[in-house]
């Protein structure tokens, strides 16, 4: 909080006549007070009045409570110096500096408050000169006993007293508003666009043709003379400058006062604030977070105490961005802390915000394209330039020429676009890649792995790898041609190759941020036979394959039911074989492990574009539980 700076002061001040000394006081900077931080609280007196109405000597009215000094005070206060005593002639003597000395208050012979004549809990203030009492009602009521109730315009969330007239927007239409004793009474008036916009929060603004009033129409979510405050709001976000509801009650139960009152200045002063609007500040006394604090807080009374303290309102609690797993297809949801966002980690296959537009996929050169991106290939005879759109590739055919030279890698054919000069390859069987430099039958490495053009693309711990042809890694390489890169099988994708003469392939990963390098996760010839099983019982992640690609003519189309799901990587060749059936495909939640497929078939092992097929076990529970004669017990009594 602020410092608080104390200096005492003393003057003499000329009023009516006659030369008071004015008493010592304490000022302090905004804004006043340190939360309570658990100390004791009793409950306040009444905010309201004296128990008798005084005067000074020369007959003006005390003011009863008044604020001195920091502190709210409800009857005539001693100064020391003189030996007399005085009272304010205004709310606040600390910003005003009216005062008076009282008058010698006689005893009070008759106590006409004794019959508790005020209603819905005012208080009573005798009033001896006039033989009578006087009723000080709550903001809702109003009367010589308070028993009126006085009209709460809704619009504005603020009580009206009798006899006085407002503006709303009701209904679409403008209104000019009269509080009688039976209630509001309304009648439409003429309005016009405002020149200028009051009202906050998309509010619109409207203009009584004959007074030039500007009345707000709120949105649905805010109310308010100038839409300035918002109902809904039952918690705060960040340190709440944004909170814009109705508590006004402090943490430890106190009442706010009205950030318009004359208690709280010169402290704080609304009048002197740049746009209050728009920092929440207005006639009335919910909490709010003016000054960037850690929280939202309001001014209150502690024992008499003019003071600030938190309110009673809890902060929002962060739903964490991942919950509704918006992240489609298979995609991975990475949450950001800072900005409690997300982004999503897409398979190969997918792309956008959350993973739901599929990419385009060309078999030739084995690889995803984005929406937009354009491609050549070579089918047959003819080369064709292709777009990736939204329904798939859209091809059309291109002037080409034979290749002056051949770059077709493992004996592919090789084509030029005779407009821009570019190649195109048409690669023998078994061989993809722009340049026919990836041999997807691979499955292990031969020596040192220098010959290996596979299609793995994890390391040995896991990790993606990067695409050679980064820029950041250009430099690591050392590369000087196209035709050195592809002889050492790199090239624009992320397979694990052995460039340098290492002792296997590996490939470049991100870690901790930071470029590094990993062995992959590929395995040596020779090492397992493939016409045997594994002894040791394996596992692999594969990503969920959405039911609507799985069925369509691109994989294995009306063959898959919606009793059955897809798993596996389309292109990196993880998938289930002969031997797996029956086994579990499950899935991970808060560290529990789901049965959600039972592995079933597939169009051979690993291929391109034919993931595993499995049993949907969702679709098979209620069977299951009654064919196992057992069910789950849900909400068991102890």
């Amino acid at each position: 909080m602020l410092t608080h700076h104390s200096v005492i002061l003393s003057w003499y001040y000329l009023a009516g006549g006659f030369v008071g000394q004015f008493p010592s006081r304490s000022e302090s900077t905004f804004k006043l007070g340190v939360p309570r931080g658990g100390h004791e609280h009793r409950e306040p007196p009444h905010p309201l009045q004296h128990p008798r109405r005084v005067f000074t000597e020369i007959g003006w009215l005390c003011v009863f409570p008044f604020r001195f000094a920091g502190k709210l005070h409800r009857t005539c206060i001693l100064d020391t110096i003189t030996n007399r005593k005085w009272c304010a002639t205004t709310p606040n003597v600390d910003k005003d500096r009216r005062w008076g000395y009282c008058e010698e208050i006689q005893p009070l012979t008759h106590d006409y408050c004794e019959s508790q004549p005020c209603w819905h809990g005012a208080a009573c203030i005798n009033i001896p000169t006039d033989h009578s009492y006087q009723c000080i009602c709550t903001d809702q009521f109003t009367g010589r006993d308070c028993e009126k109730e006085k009209c709460f315009e809704r619009e504005h969330l603020k009580y009206y007293n009798i006899g006085e007239t407002w503006t709303r927007f009701l209904h679409g239409e403008v209104e000019k508003c009269f509080c009688g004793e039976g209630g509001i009474h309304s009648k439409s008036v003429q309005s016009e666009a405002c020149r200028t916009n009051p009202c906050l929060y998309g509010g619109m603004c409207h203009q009584v043709k004959a007074t030039g009033e500007s009345v707000c129409a709120c949105s649905k979510d805010y109310t308010g003379k100038y839409c300035e405050i918002d109902p809904a709001a039952v918690c705060y976000e960040n340190d709440g400058s944004s909170y814009r509801g109705t508590v006004k009650r402090t943490a430890s139960g106190s009442d706010c006062l009205s950030w318009t009152s004359n208690f709280i200045s010169p402290e704080f002063n609304i009048s002197d604030m740049e746009e209050p609007l728009r920092l929440g500040l207005g006639d009335h006394s919910f909490c709010r977070n003016s000054d960037n604090d850690e929280e939202p807080w309001c001014y209150t009374l502690i024992d008499d105490n003019i003071s600030w303290e938190f309110c009673e309102v809890p902060q929002c609690q962060k739903q964490d961005p991942c919950f509704s797993h918006p992240c489609q297809n298979g995609g991975t949801c990475i949450r950001d802390p800072l900005l409690n966002s997300y982004h999503c980690r897409c398979s190969d296959q997918f792309t956008g915000i959350n993973c739901q537009q599929v990419k385009c996929f060309d078999s030739a050169q084995h690889k995803y394209f984005l929406i937009g991106e354009q491609w050549i290939q070579m089918v047959e005879d003819q080369v064709e330039n292709c777009v990736c759109s939204d329904s798939g590739p859209e091809c059309h055919c291109v002037q080409h020429e034979d290749c002056k030279v051949n770059q077709c890698l493992q004996g592919g054919k090789c084509r030029a676009i005779q407009d821009t000069g570019e190649v195109v390859c048409r690669c023998s069987d078994g061989f993809v890649g722009k340049y026919c430099d990836i041999d997807t039958k691979a499955t292990c490495y031969e020596d040192n792995g220098m010959s290996y053009k596979g299609t793995k693309d994890e390391s040995s711990s896991g990790i993606e790898c990067m695409p050679w042809n980064e820029d950041f890694l250009r430099d690591r390489l050392n590369i000087s041609s196209l035709e050195e890169a592809l002889q050492l099988g790199l090239g624009n994708h992320s397979y694990c190759r052995n460039p340098d003469s290492d002792e296997k392939p590996w490939c470049y990963i991100m870690l901790d941020h930071h470029v590094s390098w990993e062995h992959c996760n590929v395995a040596k010839c020779g090492t397992v036979n493939v016409t045997e099983h594994s002894n040791t019982l394996q596992e692999a992640s594969i990503p969920i394959v959405s039911q609507a690609l799985c069925s369509s003519n691109f994989l294995y189309g009306s063959e898959v039911t919606p009793n059955m799901v897809c798993a596996g990587d389309l292109i990196k060749g993880v998938d289930a074989c002969q031997g797996d059936s029956g086994g579990p495909l499950v899935c991970y939640k808060d560290d529990t492990a789901y049965l959600y497929g039972i592995i079933s078939w597939g169009d051979g092992c690993a291929k391109v574009n034919k993931p595993g097929v499995y049993t949907r076990v969702t679709e098979y529970v209620e069977w299951i539980y009654k064919n196992t004669k057992r069910r789950p017990k849900y909400g068991r009594k102890c």
